[in-house]
């Protein structure tokens, strides 16, 4: 049996240039693409780069980063490798998240 996996890879925001309607695979983003964005993003808050957002009150980098991807401000992109051997990159912004 060929056991066919969907590798996720967080990337720094890039500029792209498509409007991301081809698609091949869904817009909602999974518990892992979450998880591994809210841990990249708390990494880089508690070295040192500024809050996107205003955190009033917040000191947690853990937080603020769920925060800053709830309010869609996160820079980072989801890289998907596809089985085919395709790549798609998704801007945070045009995803659908659930709050893990």
């Amino acid at each position: 049996m060929d056991s066919k996996k969907i590798e996720i890879e967080v990337l720094d925001d890039i500029d792209l240039t498509s409007d991301q309607t081809d698609l091949r695979t869904s817009l909602w983003m999974t518990k892992y693409e979450y998880t591994a964005i809210i841990g990249k993003r708390a990494l880089q808050l508690s070295a040192g780069d500024p809050p996107r957002i205003k955190t009033e009150g917040m000191v947690d980098p853990i937080e603020i980063a769920k925060e800053e991807l709830l309010q869609r401000k996160t820079p980072l992109s989801v890289k998907r490798r596809l089985p085919s051997g395709e790549v798609e990159v998704i801007k945070i912004k045009n995803m659908n998240i659930r709050n893990y």
